[in-house]
């Protein structure tokens, strides 16, 4: 398949904003999955001690819960190939500058899934402990 170069940067440019929408929505599901198990809804005590020492350990740079990355550790979760192939048709995923954004494509959807998930445990945290 011929295309020009403005349009596969067109579809690049509209991949990326996905990627980061997507990216997005990861980061912050598996953010509510460790809240409830953390300090929601699961919990029936200790809720505000659980999210003040998240809060303590992620301002101190200590462990904390890794967000969503596109390793495919996890059954089901997304990887690159996976990723691309959810953002672009056959015959797009063959052009060679498709090809050669995959990575700023990925790279998208980690930032905004790891951008989520930590905002997301932190405003969680803040607002059980001011609760």
């Amino acid at each position: 398949m011929k295309t020009d170069t403005a349009t596969a940067q067109t579809a690049i440019d509209k991949a990326i904003a996905a990627a980061s929408d997507m990216g997005r929505k990861a980061g912050s599901n598996a953010a509510h999955w460790i809240i409830q198990d953390s300090w929601g809804g699961r919990v029936t005590r200790g809720e505000k001690e659980a999210a003040q020492a998240f809060l303590d350990a992620f301002e101190d740079g200590d462990d904390t819960p890794n967000p969503p990355n596109l390793s495919g550790e996890w059954a089901d979760s997304e990887t690159p190939n996976s990723l691309m192939e959810s953002l672009f048709d056959e015959d797009e995923l063959e052009l060679e500058e498709v090809q050669d954004a995959q990575d700023d494509i990925c790279t998208a959807w980690e930032d905004a899934a790891s951008d989520a998930f930590y905002s997301t445990l932190q405003e969680s945290a803040l607002a059980t402990i001011d609760a």
